[in-house]
């Protein structure tokens, strides 16, 4: 029982050994503990440290994944309630290609804000990896949920305005062909493509979502290019 409750680890000069129980070393109580490296050279306060810091930096990680997802929520909220606005006020709208040119940079905006918040979060550095999740995954959440809202508004809740917006879109690409001087024949084609095309079904949101988040990926990795920072005690 003796032997089983305790342990010899160093032999003084003078042949006393230093002693400590089984229940002392499981708890890490022993100061010896903290003398005696292991195989690496490591001793056991520098493994706790090494231990504390990764996991750190894995509450950061998930706080900075978890920030991203919340500024996605709002970024698909706000895409939305855009959507739900111009289909109630003036289906027009959809073809104005001054407020499609807004709502993407603001978009953007929503990216580089999360990733600026991750930055903040993580004490000013951020890897190259981490800035573009945080900016590839606001996009992803909010362009996701927008296309599900826009979805099921123009095949469900209002099938008619679908077919309104085919011919605003096909009287928009007319009137700019037109004015960029094109022939009757290449107008003529083009207004066929978008007349054979639902751009609501669902291999058509499948296929607008895709493009859309390979297109923001692009401008995710420019923009982890440029906020990134590297931490020098890392």
């Amino acid at each position: 029982a003796d032997a089983l409750m305790s342990r010899t680890r160093l032999m003084s000069p003078g042949a006393q050994a230093t002693t400590s129980t089984g229940l002392n070393y499981l708890l890490a109580e022993d100061n010896d503990n903290m003398r005696i490296p292991f195989a690496d050279g490591k001793n056991f306060e520098m493994y706790l440290r090494e231990r504390e810091g990764m996991e750190k930096n894995q509450n950061m990680e998930k706080s900075i994944k978890s920030s991203a997802i919340n500024y996605g929520l709002y970024l698909g909220i706000a895409l939305s309630l855009i959507t739900i606005t111009i289909w109630f006020v003036n289906l027009n709208l959809m073809a104005n290609i001054w407020l499609g040119i807004g709502i993407l940079l603001a978009a953007i905006a929503f990216g580089v804000f999360s990733t600026a918040k991750s930055k903040s979060i993580m004490g000013g550095f951020l890897t190259f990896k981490e800035a573009f999740s945080s900016y590839f995954i606001t996009i992803a959440v909010g362009v996701i949920i927008s296309q599900v809202v826009s979805f099921i508004l123009f095949n469900f809740i209002d099938p008619e305005a679908a077919k309104q917006i085919q011919q605003i879109t096909i009287d928009s690409t007319v009137n700019m062909m037109e004015g960029f001087g094109a022939p009757a024949e290449s107008i003529a084609e083009a207004v066929e493509k978008i007349e054979s095309t639902n751009q609501f079904s669902i291999v058509s949101v499948l296929k607008s979502t895709a493009w859309s988040l390979v297109f923001q990926a692009v401008i995710g990795l420019i923009v982890a290019a440029i906020m990134k920072k590297s931490n020098p005690d890392a």
